[in-house]
């Protein structure tokens, strides 16, 4: 893999081809979507200590932040599901101010869902949905097409 990468993704080109820049992401505020936070570098939060978690979140909260100009109120849980996160995680996010939080569960959210816990609501996994996979094909195949 090390050497699939250093031939086919040197430098930093090809991410803005993989990844949202900074203006793609004022953009889709800008057209009204909602934007929310994810963490710094997709860890497992649940495997991570307190300060661990705080640094994820906070980095996130605040690059995002920083670009789109305001206070970041939606998150969604790295790989979701009730082992990526926990209490602790959820009390994080509401003291940097995160409303809404999404676990992957897969069923639509119900009234008692936003009242009783909002930093767990559900989603589905986009992985069930048609073409909803983060990656089609080996990685051989995503490396050519970059």
């Amino acid at each position: 893999m090390d050497a699939l990468c250093a031939s086919h993704l040197s430098g930093t080109a090809w991410a803005s081809r993989l990844y949202m820049t900074e203006s793609d992401v004022r953009a889709l505020e800008r057209m009204g979507m909602i934007v929310g936070g994810h963490s710094r570098t997709h860890e497992l939060l649940s495997r991570l200590s307190p300060l661990e978690q705080e640094a994820e979140i906070t980095g996130s909260l605040q690059a995002l932040s920083g670009v789109i100009g305001r206070c970041v109120e939606w998150f969604a849980y790295p790989y979701g599901g009730w082992h990526s996160f926990g209490p602790l995680t959820e009390t994080i996010l509401a003291r940097h101010g995160v409303r809404f939080a999404f676990n992957v569960e897969d069923r639509d959210i119900a009234p008692w869902d936003l009242r009783r816990r909002p930093l767990a609501l559900p989603r589905y996994d986009c992985n069930l949905f048609p073409h909803g996979r983060a990656v089609d094909g080996d990685a051989l195949s995503v490396a050519r097409s970059i």
